[in-house]
């Protein structure tokens, strides 16, 4: 009798562990994919604006200037999650008509991601 109550006991701990361990597999997997989520919506708009003409559409004028300023987009829902997402285009570390630098941030339930990267009009 001892011996089974001593089985079940060790069964039931290993039973709580297992079911411990997939939960947590099933929070990282969530996680994992909110963040793969984010930062392809970021690649996607920053390969959107890859050239200088594309950037210099984008405040209107077309005049071969980019403008520095922040362009919010419309909230996006993959997979039951809502990213907002927003371009700053800022000056580069050289004359501001020559280098822009880009900041794609994604933002979602449970933090943001930022990306950057470099045009320049060479």
């Amino acid at each position: 009798m001892f011996e089974t109550m001593v089985g079940i006991a060790l069964m039931s701990l290993f039973f709580v562990e297992t079911i411990q361990l997939i939960s947590q597999g099933y929070s990282a997997n969530t996680k994992s994919m909110k963040y793969i989520g984010a930062c392809s919506l970021a690649r996607q708009m920053l390969e959107e604006y890859s050239s200088w003409p594309a950037l210099d559409a984008l405040d209107g004028a077309s005049n071969g200037i980019v403008t520095n300023n922040t362009y919010s987009y419309p909230s996006s829902i993959i997979n039951n999650v809502t990213y907002s997402c927003s371009l700053i285009i800022a000056a580069g570390p050289v004359p501001p008509t020559l280098l822009k630098q880009l900041t794609a941030t994604v933002s979602r339930s449970g933090g943001s991601l930022s990306v950057y990267s470099l045009k320049s009009n060479y």
